[in-house]
């Protein structure tokens, strides 16, 4: 009988959870580092490599929550100008908006700037609620409200009154019509009937921050986005019980 001693690390890495559908990996570094990477860490579907530019005040190399991730930081509230803005065509993001959008994205951010305001964007396209935008945003009340193409969501009931790190999941899935928002690995609500018959393409690529005039001030790390509905299990992985993980 023979014995084969197999090498573990001459094998690839598996990732966290299937990159099948998986269209945009925003990863932010330093300066030099500011990238879509999904098609890098091995995804066929991915949307075409890109560079994130800093626009305005907004920094890079903060300090992030998810070990070995920097992050982005926009310093001041309500400061025109400040956002971060991806390199890829605005058509790109077709599948996020159009008849027929099925998608999932997930993002860890910190929010600095609590109950001043009337509204703070944290990420979208720059239609400000058009049927080709999708925004999602911070209010006054601490709850969030997300547009989806057209459609204004403000009956989620989550609340963030801290500054802590905390991990959002938006999902939409058009063609039954379910919008639906988790914050960190706790209950996902959903709302029916969240439909659009938009065919046009975003005004713009995904942009961080600044979409609209309402300028967020706090940090973002590792923004990933799904063209499917990631599953509760793939949440929890991703969530890694708080202290967040890489694909």
């Amino acid at each position: 009988m023979s014995m084969y001693l197999v090498n573990p690390y001459s094998y690839p890495k598996l990732p966290l959870i299937s990159l099948d559908d998986l269209k945009a990996y925003y990863t932010f570094g330093d300066s030099g580092n500011q990238l879509n990477t999904a098609s890098t860490i091995g995804s066929t579907d991915a949307i075409a490599d890109s560079t994130i530019t800093l626009s305005g005040n907004t920094t890079s190399g903060e300090t992030g929550h998810v070990s070995g991730v920097d992050a982005i930081g926009f310093p001041t509230y309500d400061q025109d100008g400040n956002y971060a803005t991806s390199s890829n065509d605005a058509d790109d993001y077709d599948f996020m908006v159009t008849d027929g959008a099925v998608w999932t994205i997930c993002f860890w951010a910190s929010i600095s700037e609590h109950g001043t305001y009337q509204t703070t964007d944290i990420w979208g396209f720059t239609g400000n609620g058009a049927s080709n935008d999708i925004q999602f945003r911070y209010l006054n009340n601490d709850r969030f409200t997300i547009w989806f193409a057209g459609n204004e969501v403000t009956s989620f009931t989550q609340t963030i009154t801290d500054t802590n790190w905390h991990f959002y999941v938006v999902s939409w899935d058009e063609p039954n019509g379910n919008a639906s928002f988790t914050v960190d690995n706790g209950t996902t609500q959903t709302v029916s009937s969240v439909t659009t018959s938009n065919t046009s393409s975003p005004d713009a690529p995904l942009r961080f921050g600044d979409t609209s005039g309402n300028e967020f001030e706090g940090y973002m790390q590792l923004v990933i986005l799904y063209n499917r509905i990631l599953t509760t299990a793939e949440i929890t992985k991703l969530w890694n019980s708080g202290a967040g993980t890489e694909l």
